[in-house]
């Protein structure tokens, strides 16, 4: 009876990941690799100068806030005093917006957007550990609904505000020529 006194390593498994000569999986379907894809890309389309803008300006107020009150309010309380600073810098906005949503030019229900800034910027407060995919699906839907080119979701809740900011920009298709 042979005793191993030491574990051997099983053999470790080439990797293929940036090996030209990889094995390709075959998914059943042969594609010409000089074919044009008849589907169109879906690309990110960066928001305009101005909503940059307003939404550097937004930011800024939202730091003064932050460094003001620090983390630690529920979100009523960061978003009344953004309201204050809004206010106070003569940003406009509008702020607990109701908007409609449709399915087949029919209403089917309505959300309140926490602020919309200037008109063309979407904002969303919150006061929790971390932003989650949630958030940023609620985000996208946001989006989606108003038409808007961009949202913000500033998390009040983090030790520095500049680490609670996430900026979503929603994905266009955009086809060859149009």
């Amino acid at each position: 009876m042979t005793l191993w006194h030491r574990r051997v390593p099983p053999r470790r498994q080439r990797s293929y990941r940036h090996d030209a000569m990889a094995p390709r999986i075959f998914s059943g379907r042969v594609r010409n690799p000089n074919a044009r894809s008849t589907r169109a890309p879906a690309m990110l389309i960066e928001p305009s100068q101005e909503v940059d803008a307003l939404a550097h300006q937004l930011i800024g107020a939202a730091i003064a806030v932050h460094r003001e009150l620090g983390p630690g309010f529920v979100e009523s309380i960061y978003e009344r005093a953004l309201a204050i600073e809004l206010t106070h810098r003569q940003i406009p906005f509008s702020q607990q917006a109701v908007q409609q949503i449709f399915y087949r030019q029919e209403i089917v229900g309505e959300h309140r957007v926490d602020l919309i800034v200037g008109g063309r910027l979407l904002v969303e407060l919150k006061a929790v550990d971390a932003i989650s995919n949630q958030h940023l699906a609620q985000m996208l839907s946001y989006l989606r609904a108003t038409e808007m080119e961009l949202g913000l979701i500033l998390n009040f809740h983090a030790a520095v505000l500049k680490e609670g900011i996430r900026r979503v920009v929603p994905r266009s298709v955009v086809r060859d020529g149009i």
